[in-house]
């Protein structure tokens, strides 16, 4: 038996998959003045402190900018 919580991409209401979140999560990074802390992200996305941590690391290895940096 799995002993994971709720899946963040069945828990934020409107979205219908994992591809969306992950689109609403550029669009939120892009619109910030900085890179979002891992802590951020956790609260934010209500991710566990792996996904986040992955999140920035993609968002970041993908080439994307915060505003800041634009």
């Amino acid at each position: 038996m799995s002993r994971r919580g709720p899946i963040y991409s069945t828990a934020i209401a409107g979205v219908e998959n994992h591809t969306e979140v992950i689109f609403r999560f550029a669009a939120w990074a892009q619109q910030r003045r900085s890179m979002p802390t891992i802590g951020e992200i956790m609260e934010h996305w209500g991710m566990s402190r792996a996904s986040a941590c992955r999140y920035r690391r993609a968002f970041r290895n993908a080439g994307l900018t915060t505003r800041e940096s634009q």
